[in-house]
């Protein structure tokens, strides 16, 4: 653990990755002390652009004074920035940073940032903010002066609670496990040792279960000095639940730092181990109760290092994990490949894809997997060398097959995935003397980029860390912003509104062979253009017809058909088509029922189009609709969900 640890402090091109986690080059030696630590660790917070005037110092603690900031919408603009909230203390020299955040059903957010504490050292802080980005409440956890307290990770539990775990750093590390109820109150704190005695004890990641029990995941040292994954479960009033000291491979260093818990409580986890100069990832299951089920280590030679920092379900129960294979590349100088693997609920490996560094240092940010199966990464160039383009998404298939890569401008730190196929993206794009900016970016279904807008404000630097999903239409990204030319920072949370994008709505009805049916889309929807706008229905029975019902004046849920219509009267139509797939005689749900609406509102796919869908700024809702001849009449038809968006100019 001591190796991670100084791996993780050390490396001065380090920087800080989706939940908190630092993605590092391998590094030898131990820091030398706490104040060198903090300041390179957090270079990225911290990197000057150059000499900044008075004026705009004062400029900038102006705008922080105010506390919201906002700006008139753009109108069609599919996302709209609504407003940011930084805080913090002392922010010419003092760092903090909003590095976790979750948001709940009413688009509350809590937010987890580290706070500047005594000199060179930090304070774990939580707080909590509305919808309209008014700070409800904010709780400092500080277990003592010249002692470092830092956050790994955020889940709010079913009832409510804000749960957070990490670790506090002096002369060793002690794992921390705090709990908060929705006001505030803190419910239960854990200060955990493995061991009496120097040690290094730490948790990497958190979640919770269906019964909001809080489950960590870290690493362990026991009397004799050696490491183990460790797994506690705590339930919500703070009592131990179980404790697992799982040693993966005796004599490595070991520690988990993705976690996954399933609908039934099982666990997934995945990190690295390590001994001497050689490191290897794993993936493991764990029943509800902590018991390993099995586990899988992913071997390489002795000159290539592998670990596993991000984990997702691929919702087949199995899972996807991210990482980097790194190796030397002389003269001190590493490269890495990005890295994402893929296991059944079983252990068995499925597939792995490798993205080639090219001689840069690219590691898996992050990664996710859509109602498809399509598993999106998200690999990036901590180097910095791949200075216009240092993120790329890739998309592979369910069968390991790469799809799409897409480069995309700044610093990617994470993923979140959309009701209608469409994955949203935030980094932190370079701007020169002119400060950085924390940037949203939407693809669709395809990969391929819809919109990207940007968080800046004169002589402010600003970045993302990572983004949520709210309600309403909401997207929230939180991270840090600093006056330019300065290394203190300001926490930031800032909210886009998403509204004219296309969404998914309403609940499709299970056909029947018990498939449920995918509402995607691809393209925009312009009343300048004849083409490029393509509403898709998966998962749907093969080779039968079908049309696309629709709406100008709002949805609907009403039963109709077994099902629902999702759209409002007066219902509309468009031309036929065909949900193509398989072909007969099998049966099977390998259809798509799919409809240009671009092509369609200019009239070339037949069919009466309503003339409003040529003028811009015109909502529309709309659902698919076929036959079912596997229901009895008159129910023997399948209805989608519903797609609501808006006609761009």
């Amino acid at each position: 653990m001591e190796k991670e640890l100084a791996r993780q402090f050390e490396a001065s091109r380090c920087r800080v990755a989706p939940r908190g986690h630092p993605v590092c080059p391998p590094q030898p030696g131990p820091p030398k002390d706490q104040e060198r630590d903090a300041g390179r660790r957090e270079e990225k917070f911290a990197s000057s652009h150059g000499p900044c005037s008075i004026a705009r110092k004062l400029q900038a603690a102006a705008f922080v004074a105010l506390a919201l900031s906002s700006i008139a919408p753009a109108a069609f603009g599919q996302a709209t920035f609504e407003w940011s909230v930084l805080y913090g203390n002392a922010p010419l020299t003092d760092l903090n940073i909003a590095t976790e955040a979750a948001v709940d059903s009413l688009g509350n957010i809590y937010t987890a940032a580290r706070r500047s504490g005594s000199t060179g050292f930090y304070d774990l802080e939580v707080a909590k903010h509305d919808a309209g980005g008014s700070m409800l409440w904010s709780r400092r956890f500080d277990t003592g002066a010249a002692i470092s307290e830092l956050c790994s990770g955020l889940a709010l539990a079913p009832n409510g609670d804000v749960c957070l775990a990490g670790w506090r750093h002096r002369d060793q590390t002690d794992l921390i496990a705090v709990r908060y109820d929705s006001n505030g109150a803190i419910l239960h704190s854990t200060i955990f040792s493995g061991a009496p005695g120097p040690g290094n004890d730490a948790a990497g990641a958190v979640a919770v279960d269906a019964q909001s029990n809080m489950i960590v995941g870290g690493t362990v040292t026991d009397a004799l000095g050696n490491t183990s994954v460790l797994l506690q479960s705590y339930s919500p009033l703070g009592v131990l639940n179980w404790e697992t000291r799982d040693d993966l491979s005796p004599g490595h260093w070991e520690g988990c730092q993705g976690l996954v818990v399933q609908a039934n409580g099982d666990i997934f986890a995945a990190g690295w181990l390590e001994a001497a100069a050689d490191r290897e990832a794993w993936i493991a299951k764990y029943s509800a109760n902590g018991v390993r089920q099995w586990s899988r280590v992913f071997p390489g030679s002795p000159t290539v290092q592998e670990s596993f920092t991000v984990l997702a379900s691929d919702h087949q129960g199995g899972v996807v994990a991210g990482g980097n294979q790194a190796q030397p590349a002389g003269l001190g100088n590493w490269t890495s490949a990005g890295w994402v693997v893929r296991c059944d609920g079983g252990g068995n490996y499925l597939w792995s894809e490798v993205a080639p560094g090219g001689g840069h240092y690219y590691v898996t940010q992050d990664v996710l997997v859509d109602q498809g199966g399509v598993c999106w990464a998200l690999h990036w160039d901590v180097s910095g060398i791949a200075f216009t383009s240092p993120s790329t998404i890739a998309r592979i298939s369910p069968s390991g097959v790469p799809l799409s890569s897409v480069p995309l401008p700044g610093y990617g730190s994470a993923l979140a995935l959309g009701n209608a196929g469409q994955v949203y993206f935030c980094a932190e794009e370079p701007g020169g003397l002119q400060g950085n900016s924390a940037a949203l970016t939407q693809l669709d279904s395809s990969g391929a980029v819809n919109w990207r807008r940007t968080y800046a404000s004169p002589g402010l630097s600003s970045g993302a860390i990572g983004l949520q999903l709210a309600p309403q239409s909401r997207v929230v990204l939180h991270g840090y912003s600093k006056v330019v030319g300065t290394t203190g920072s300001w926490a930031l949370v800032a909210q886009f509104d998403i509204g004219e994008s296309p969404e998914g709505y309403c609940g499709g009805k299970v056909n029947s062979l018990g498939c449920a049916p995918r509402v995607a889309f691809t393209g925009l929807a312009r009343a300048s253009s004849s083409s490029g706008f393509t509403v898709r229905i998966e998962n749907v029975l093969n080779q039968k017809p079908s049309l696309f019902l629709y709406s100008l004046q709002g949805a609907a849920a009403l039963p109709f058909g077994g099902g629902l219509l999702c759209v409002d009267s007066p219902v509309r139509r468009t031309a036929g088509v065909s949900s193509g797939g398989s072909p007969p005689p099998g049966l099977d749900c390998s259809g798509t029922a799919a409809i240009d609406m671009n092509a369609f509102a200019h009239g070339s796919l037949g069919g009466t189009p309503a003339p409003a869908l040529l003028t811009a700024g015109t909502r529309v809702w709309i659902q698919a609709w076929g036959r079912d001849p596997g229901f009895t009449p008159p129910g023997d038809v399948s209805l989608s969900g519903g797609l609501s968006y808006m006609v761009l100019p």
